[in-house]
């Protein structure tokens, strides 16, 4: 079930947000290494389940899945922020209100935390989309 969630999820980012991954790499949590050039900008994915719950009973019970689902984009020092700004933008609009080929998991909420960035540093924006997923075992 959680796995059906995840490819969903990863689905949706790599098929539609940049396809080939050329104009800007998208590193994901828990895979191999790979190397970026940290003099442009890159992002990092992360999805995390949270709580889980059987919503019925009987030999094939529904579960309600919560989760959220955060790509951090890194903008190298010296660079304008307004790229990730953009980025995030885009990501936003990829998951606002999206629900997967499935119908069982669903975007309900998206927010935005932007941390300060230090002096001499990349400035790293985040944008976590909150999602609910309903699957029989």
């Amino acid at each position: 079930m959680l796995s059906d969630d995840r490819a969903a999820l990863d689905e949706r980012l790599f098929s539609a947000f940049d396809p080939d991954n050329t104009d800007l790499p998208i590193l994901v949590e828990n895979q191999p290494a790979q190397v970026v050039d940290e003099t442009q900008p890159w992002c990092r994915w992360t999805i995390s389940p949270g709580f889980s719950q059987a919503a019925t009973t009987g030999p094939s019970p529904l579960y309600e899945q919560l989760g959220t689902a955060t790509l951090q984009v890194f903008i190298p020092a010296g660079k304008g922020i307004s790229i990730g700004y953009d980025i995030l933008a885009r990501f936003e609009a990829l998951f606002r209100s999206w629900r997967s080929a499935d119908t069982r998991l669903r975007v309900y909420k998206i927010g935005n935390a932007t941390p300060a960035p230090r002096s001499g540093e990349a400035a790293r924006l985040n944008c976590t989309i909150f999602w609910e997923s309903r699957r029989t075992a």
